[in-house]
């Protein structure tokens, strides 16, 4: 694991060999480091592009049920892996539970179609949620794993011809590519992948597949699902790397936050393709102060006195 840049290190490496390769800026958001250790394992598979559902920042409370009438405690395992929020409700960081409920529900309209009466997740009905489903909209084969004593208990697992039931951990989203010298151009492509609308960049002289495929390969395994988001979204506020072009050596640079994140496109005069959102460099709240005598105030700090 690279700590601190969300990839793998062995993937940081393939990534900046193909930037070289093919002389582009690829910008990758930070992955949930708790995945990480499920990458390439036989079971879990990366998120698709069709699942918005979020994975857990961390491990539940150890869980008590009764068996045969006695009471039994297990410590389930499913910090990075996706999870039903009704099953595992403690698994999200601050306020990304409400978020997580409603990528979660985006997610139900793709596993079980828009407007279908869902389920409760008390134990009468876990029955329902761990029989396998079909989505007719993606094509996946489904289910939510409901066995208490399993240490995914809780957690969503997917297959389809060729692989099986598998649960899902974080895959590498892109922010942007970018071909190198052509920082200002940024036009995409529209299209769908499993349904779900999928926005590419048009890369002069390039294909987006090109380098999605490459970046693949050298992996071993499909961590890139779909296209990048400053073709259809303003920045957010989450750390992003950048595999840089440029050599011999290999190449990058972590983007800590929002306000870097930004800066790195105005210095490039690069537009992102939607709407102008927060203006996270001009935003004061979350600026650092120096006082009178030398004294540091953090965001939100009083500095009246």
């Amino acid at each position: 694991m690279a700590k601190g840049l969300g990839m793998r290190g062995k993937d940081v490496r393939d990534f900046c060999k193909v930037a070289r390769q093919y002389q582009v800026y690829i910008l990758v958001r930070h992955t949930n480091e708790a995945s990480l250790g499920y990458i390439g394992s036989a079971g879990y598979y990366p998120k698709p592009a069709t699942i918005k559902a979020k994975t857990a920042d961390v491990d539940p409370p150890a869980f008590t049920f009764n068996s045969g009438g006695a009471a039994r405690t297990v410590q389930h395992r499913v910090a990075g892996l996706v999870p039903h929020p009704g099953f595992q409700p403690k698994v999200f960081a601050g306020a990304k539970m409400n978020k997580a409920m409603d990528c979660w529900a985006d997610t139900l309209d793709v596993l079980y179609g828009a407007g279908v009466n869902i389920p409760a997740t008390t134990p009468d009905t876990w029955p329902g949620w761990g029989k396998e489903h079909t989505s007719a909209r993606s094509g996946w084969r489904w289910r939510v794993d409901v066995d208490p004593l399993s240490p995914h208990f809780g957690c969503l697992q997917i297959a389809r011809d060729g692989m099986p039931m598998s649960y899902l951990h974080g895959d590498y989203d892109l922010k942007d590519v970018i071909v190198k010298g052509m920082e200002t151009y940024n036009q995409r492509l529209e299209g769908k992948v499993q349904g779900a609308k999928n926005y590419t960049p048009l890369l002069p002289g390039l294909e987006f597949e090109t380098i999605r495929k490459a970046l693949n390969e050298a992996m071993g395994i499909d961590m890139v699902q779909h296209g990048a988001e400053a073709q259809f979204a303003w920045h957010g506020d989450e750390p992003i790397t950048v595999i840089l072009p440029d050599g011999p050596q290999l190449q990058f640079q972590v983007l800590g936050n929002a306000e870097a994140v930004q800066r790195w496109y105005i210095e490039r005069n690069r537009e992102v393709i939607a709407k102008k959102g927060k203006d996270y460099i001009g935003d004061k709240t979350r600026w650092f102060w120096f006082g009178n005598h030398g004294n540091l105030f953090r965001p939100g700090m009083d500095r009246s006195g």
